[in-house]
């Protein structure tokens, strides 16, 4: 079993849903395990200078679309200029995403954890 630390996934979001990480495929050279992935923290950054909404985050399994029940934030609002970080600890399996949106496009995103092999 191999570890590596790394960014997972950074965007801008905008007001259509976008895939933040997807939990890549197994390398053919690790036949018996599946990848698996820890998200440890988010950052989340408004990068304006009026409030802006975080419209949904969702945790999605493989084979899933975002919804209801895998939704984590939903319409949360962040002050002006405002940068929060997020403990998480979310465990992901080959395939799973994380999934966002906001509902004016001035908030960027950063998953910070570690892919195990």
């Amino acid at each position: 079993m191999s570890e590596r630390f790394k960014v997972l996934g950074q965007a801008h979001l905008s007001v259509l849903p976008a895939v933040i990480y997807k939990v890549p495929e197994t390398p053919v050279t690790q036949n018996s395990r599946k990848t698996q992935a820890i998200v440890k923290v988010m950052n989340i950054c408004n990068q304006t200078g009026s409030s802006s909404i975080i419209k949904e985050i969702n945790v999605v399994k493989n084979g899933e679309s975002a919804s209801d029940k895998n939704r984590i934030v939903y319409f949360y609002t962040f002050t002006a200029n405002e940068t929060k970080t997020f403990p998480c600890g979310f465990t992901l399996e080959e395939g799973d995403s994380i999934i966002a949106s906001s509902l004016s496009g001035t908030i960027s995103i950063s998953l910070f954890g570690v892919e195990i092999y």
